[in-house]
């Protein structure tokens, strides 16, 4: 007996781990609609500073356990990690893979994006590109092309091409 069901976020080419749970069922998922809500609710207007900022699907994975465990004393039999879907038990309800792009509707600050180009922190950069889906990748090209001329289609394509 139980609801078996499994999660796991994504943003771009990177996943978090799978959270299963055991008893959670439909309602997990509601869960973590009520979550995406929330921290789409909290995000403010000063960039994308932090990992959770940037819905890097590890953190936000960390921040999520935590969201549905604040009221708990002890997490006992009821949730676990696993390194992906088929390493636990979701056969009542599934697996959900959560696009945290299309899921929270988050906006993006190209501004931000461009700048750590323009400074050369080419590093978070390149980060922060290889995390936008391809329509953001698409709209922060035009963006870069009306606001800033230096950073051209060509030059994204080749920092993202460094990543890999």
């Amino acid at each position: 007996m139980g609801a078996r069901i499994s999660i796991q976020f994504a943003n771009g080419n990177e996943t978090s781990p799978v959270l299963f749970s055991h008893w959670g069922g439909e309602e997990f998922l509601d869960d973590v609609n009520n979550y995406l809500q929330e921290l789409k609710a909290e995000q403010g207007d000063g960039g994308v500073i932090n990992p959770i900022d940037r819905l890097e699907p590890r953190t936000v994975m960390v921040d999520f356990i935590r969201h549905i465990t604040k009221d708990m004393d002890r997490v006992s039999s009821n949730l676990y990690l696993g390194v992906d879907e088929d390493d636990g038990d979701n056969s009542d309800y599934g697996h959900h893979v959560i696009d945290l792009v299309s899921e929270a509707h988050l906006p993006v600050d190209f501004e931000h994006i461009a700048n750590n180009y323009i400074n050369g922190n080419l590093k978070d950069f390149r980060i922060q590109v290889s995390n936008l889906s391809l329509y953001q990748l698409a709209d922060f090209t035009v963006y870069c092309q009306e606001n800033c001329s230096q950073l051209t289609a060509e030059e994204i394509a080749k920092q993202l091409k460094l990543m890999q």
